[in-house]
């Protein structure tokens, strides 16, 4: 049996991949290591010379650590985002990286202008949802709310998700709002709490959300106002939930989520969801509308085939 090493500065997205991947591998992880500890470092190295193949989750300093020096064993490297806009993957040494996976084709266009690397170790490999754990509320009742979840920071553009929570309630008056979240910036707090009392419409904020399949039994609406993002999970778990999204066309969107869900401005945001309010976007009922938005998700972004896709990379770079 070969040996797989999961190494993550974070391991919340590529833990679950290495518990399911327990029974095709013998598997080893790292996660959180300090290692500006010269023995931690050391040790994570160590790992990487005695393991077939290594998976390095975000393209961050743990990668920037891990690919110096002598190549001593197989590495996969996986990009979210946040690394590429820091700069952080131009400090990687790519000739010690077998396989680079990205998780939206829109960031393999990026990496093609910035980063001198071959196409032959790009590999676009997309989120999974599991879809054991995200379900249609038993009787999910219509409660005439739009639900947000996530931090709230420049990246989210918070004043451009108020400018469309303003606009909807213009044309759907009866919407109310709930934003779930924890604010990572100062001045975007200031600026929440002085814009909200120029707005009409009732907008609930309450804490982090840990349990995402109970936030969303009673929303009707999720929307992403992001300025960039490489997924944006919560949506795709909303539509797990039967939520019916709305999504800011940011650079690759257009790759994940269906064209009727897609928006530029926040006024065509709000007319997308009147349309929908008065059943004129999709056929059939509202159940169905809520399925038809878990079969998307089914479909092209399950876990399975998530965790084929990977098992797929994982194989190539044990055979070259």
């Amino acid at each position: 049996m070969y040996s797989v090493n999961f190494i993550a500065s974070n391991p919340v997205f590529i833990d679950p991949l290495a518990i399911e991947l327990a029974s095709r591998y013998k598997t080893r992880t790292n996660y959180g290591i300090d290692i500006r500890n010269n023995d931690n470092y050391l040790k994570v190295m160590e790992s990487i010379r005695d393991a077939d193949v290594s998976i390095i989750d975000f393209a961050d300093h743990m990668a920037i650590e891990m690919t110096r020096g002598i190549k001593t064993g197989k590495i996969i490297v996986r990009l979210h985002s946040y690394e590429f806009f820091d700069g952080m993957t131009d400090h990687i040494n790519f000739d010690n990286v077998d396989k680079f996976i990205v998780v939206n084709d829109s960031l393999k266009n990026l990496m093609r202008h910035r980063i001198s690397i071959s196409t032959k170790k790009l590999k676009t490999v997309y989120h999974g949802i599991d879809l054991n754990k995200f379900k249609i509320a038993p009787n999910k009742i219509k409660s005439n709310k739009v639900g947000v979840a996530g931090y709230i920071n420049y990246k989210k553009d918070p004043s451009f998700m108020l400018n469309c929570f303003h606009e909807i309630s213009k044309v759907c008056p009866h919407l109310e709002f709930v934003w779930a979240g924890e604010h990572q910036d100062l001045r975007y707090h200031l600026n929440m709490i002085h814009n909200m009392s120029k707005y009409k419409f009732k907008l609930t904020m309450i804490p982090w959300q840990t349990d995402m399949n109970k936030f969303f039994e009673d929303i009707d609406y999720t929307i992403s106002s992001s300025l960039f993002e490489s997924c944006h999970l919560s949506v795709l778990e909303g539509m797990s939930c039967g939520v019916i999204p709305q999504v800011r066309l940011w650079e690759g969107a257009d790759n994940i989520y269906p064209s009727h869900s897609l928006f530029i401005t926040p006024d065509s945001c709000a007319q997308k969801i009147f349309l929908f309010e008065n059943n004129q976007i999709l056929g059939g009922s509202l159940e169905e509308k809520r399925q038809a938005h878990r079969d998307w998700v089914k479909k092209y972004f399950s876990w399975e085939k998530h965790v084929e896709e990977m098992d797929k990379v994982i194989q190539e770079v044990l055979n070259e």
